[in-house]
């Protein structure tokens, strides 16, 4: 089991409509595909956005990171219509 966090940011230019983490865990559960290796998903609210930590079954840590920014880049514009922006992975 690998554990992958992203910070998802608020634009600074608009408010941010999520109205709970709820809305994002449901949005990230829904991009999700059976060969991301997802196990579970937290979302957390944090100062100027949210928080989501992925636990993942990889074979490696790279390859738990290349998942979540690969599930993170089919919910983007979703995500961004939230006013919110996912940022990078390394």
């Amino acid at each position: 089991m690998h554990i992958v966090r992203t910070l998802m940011r608020a634009a600074p230019e608009a408010a941010t409509t999520v109205q709970g983490s709820h809305v994002l865990l449901d949005l990230l559960w829904a991009h999700a595909t059976p060969g991301d290796g997802v196990e579970h998903i937290a979302v957390r609210s944090v100062p100027h956005g949210m928080e989501a930590t992925f636990f993942l079954t990889a074979v490696s840590d790279e390859a738990a990171v290349g998942c979540a920014r690969a599930l993170l880049l089919r919910a983007r514009a979703p995500i961004a219509t939230h006013g919110l922006t996912a940022l990078p992975l390394p």
